[in-house]
């Protein structure tokens, strides 16, 4: 392909350009056809990406929108944040879609759980509209705040390989390789307003530690290039890591008995027949790709998961973050969601909660559902053959997409709710079927329901309705797969 210019319009090209169209291009990050939702806070990482993007859109043949969320943090700046933005999208002639937070609780990491409703809405925001990619600030300098945040905290070759360039294939990170002072150069040579974010110096987050006071410590009394140090590290322990996780797939879905979107059971014979240094991976390649992440899951959290696994006494457990409770049984090393509790010692109660993919669009597209610890992937397919078709409807279901309305709800319970269940006649209420389905109380509510119209076309995980079913005559066919959150996405469709 040849390297795309990026004149649109400025005269001669930026050479900064070139830069991200050879980091782009060395990743994979974007496809021909792709349309690329991309993040921009105001900030000056996120202004440069959006406007870098715009000017390598017609070479790489892809299309831009931009998303910006309020976090709560500082609702005197907001408005103001959110004006520049809103300018800045109607100057480069781009969708601009803006969401709010409510001010944040104070349990837990406050960073951390930025970052995850962060990426909820980028990631409800691609599947309600049909973006393909979606793209985020990061640059080398974040790159090598994370190494060490990671080191300091005890990690191994995975988080010694920082920010991944690209994650799920679908996340992709266009100044993973730029310097911060590069894009500042590059924003002043365009000229372009951005807002100073004064949550980047806000001491409460570890990160803004790292950068205004140890890397600058370690730049002065041990490396200069200690940026470019780090970052030559993370690259070399990525493509190691890459490597790792290839020979281990294999040994991973041999050792899995059973993985749904609310449980997680490991053949403990097969575990405990590897080494244990493959056995830590194995526990942690199971957790990660059933909650979508290790968050505060320790080394020590591991040794004690391998220590479960060796003891020869069934029916032994332990608590986990995340509410997650790890149980020995007799066969397996199981991991499942332990029921949350309020202060009256009763199961916290689940907000309702509803989301839409607005038309069928571009394919594939994946709608996260925090409240269910789930996602939702949505993908068109051709007719399959009656030997091809899935097995049960807990986990995929495939709809005729000329017998369903768009926009799709998934929402969850409401009282007095129907299903019409497949192969059934006559409807019934959903509080019988999770009665007869032994669905726990506390999960009920959890559970997501995938609406068209009127009817419920499908309770995830549990019975698909009668609605939309396959037909001899079905041209078009949309498949819907639960999966946990950090799940491999499926590959998109030729030409997408």
């Amino acid at each position: 392909m040849q390297r795309p210019q990026g004149k649109d319009g400025r005269g001669a090209a930026d050479p900064l350009l070139a830069r991200v169209s050879r980091t782009i291009e060395r990743h994979g990050m974007l496809a021909s056809g792709d349309t690329v939702l991309a993040g921009v806070s105001g900030g000056a990482d996120s202004v440069a990406l959006v406007d870098i993007l715009c000017a390598l859109a017609p070479a790489f043949d892809i299309q831009i929108a931009v998303a910006h969320l309020d976090h709560g943090l500082r609702p005197e700046a907001a408005e103001e944040e959110a004006a520049l933005v809103r300018r800045l999208a109607r100057q480069l002639g781009l969708a601009c879609h803006v969401d709010r937070l409510a001010p944040p609780g104070r349990r837990g990491s406050l960073e951390e759980r930025l970052r995850r409703l962060r990426y909820a809405f980028f990631e409800r925001t691609a599947a309600a509209f049909g973006y393909s990619k979606i793209a985020v600030g990061h640059h080398a300098d974040d790159n090598a705040e994370a190494v060490l945040m990671h080191l300091l905290r005890g990690t191994g070759i995975r988080g010694l390989a920082g920010i991944p360039p690209v994650r799920d294939r679908r996340i992709v990170r266009p100044l993973i390789e730029i310097r911060r002072a590069d894009i500042l150069a590059y924003l002043q040579r365009r000229g372009l307003p951005f807002a100073e974010d004064m949550s980047n110096t806000d001491p409460r987050f570890e990160r803004n530690r790292i950068r205004h006071h140890l890397i600058p410590l370690l730049q002065r009394q041990y490396n200069p290039g200690v940026v470019e140090a780090l970052n030559r590290l993370a690259a070399l322990c990525h493509e190691e890591e890459a490597w790792l996780q290839s020979r281990l797939e294999p040994l991973a879905a041999d050792a899995t008995a059973s993985l749904s979107a609310f449980g997680v059971d490991l053949d403990a014979r097969k575990l405990l027949a590897q080494p244990r240094p493959v056995q830590r991976r194995l526990i942690r390649a199971a957790l990660g790709r059933w909650q979508g992440h290790l968050q505060r899951l320790s080394a020590d959290h591991v040794e004690a998961l391998l220590a479960l696994l060796a003891r020869e006494t069934t029916s032994l457990g332990m608590d986990l973050p995340n509410r997650v409770r790890a149980e020995r049984t007799t066969t397996a090393l199981r991991f499942r969601r332990s029921t949350a509790r309020n202060e009256t010692g009763r199961p916290s109660p689940v907000p309702a909660y509803a989301y839409t993919v607005e038309s069928a669009g571009r394919m594939p597209v994946r709608l996260h559902v925090p409240e269910a610890g789930c996602a939702l992937r949505f993908s068109r397919i051709a007719p399959p053959d009656a030997d091809q078709m899935p097995g049960s409807d807990h986990h995929i279901v495939l709809l005729d997409m000329d017998r369903i309305a768009f926009p799709l709800t998934i929402r969850n319970y409401r009282a007095g709710d129907r299903l019409h269940p497949f192969g059934m006649q006559g409807t019934q209420k959903l509080k019988n079927l999770f009665i007869n389905s032994r669905i726990p109380r506390d999960r009920r509510r959890r559970l997501p329901l995938l609406v068209s119209g009127d009817a419920i076309v499908w309770v995830v995980g549990v019975r698909r309705g009668n609605q939309a079913c396959l037909a001899p005559d079905t041209t078009r066919v949309l498949r819907v797969e639960v999966e946990q959150a950090g799940a491999k996405p499926v590959e998109s469709a030729p030409g997408k």
